[in-house]
């Protein structure tokens, strides 16, 4: 797939999951990564996304969720327990199947006001 993206120019921008193995292949095609990270879902120790199978997978609190967004956007990490995982992102995703995405998104953009984090189309 990054093959025939690459095709289509270099100024196409892929948005992939930060850490991700597309994300790898589709910038060794030269190929321009916006590393997307996720505020309503909860990562393991490695980085990586928690299964949806397994309980607390999704971060329904939208405060949770705003505050895990302030960490990915400023800070570049997310918190684990007691361990903090760098996570570098360029872009943040909110679920649109969580318990209430609305709430969600509206404490995220505030809580990212307040941060003094600017939002800005990718």
């Amino acid at each position: 797939m990054a093959a025939r993206l690459a095709r289509r120019g270099p100024r196409l921008r892929v948005i992939a999951p930060a850490g991700s193995l597309f994300a790898e292949v589709a910038a060794s095609y030269g190929l321009r990564v916006l590393r997307e990270a996720f505020v309503d879902r909860a990562y393991d120790p490695d980085g990586r996304l928690v299964p949806r199978s397994r309980s607390g997978a999704v971060l329904d609190d939208p405060e949770a969720a705003a505050a895990q967004a302030v960490c990915i956007a400023r800070d570049g990490h997310v918190t684990v327990g007691d361990d903090v995982v760098g996570i570098r992102a360029d872009t943040l995703c909110i679920h649109g199947d969580g318990a209430d995405p609305v709430a969600c998104l509206r404490a995220v953009r505030r809580a990212l006001a307040i941060a003094g984090v600017d939002v800005a189309r990718p």
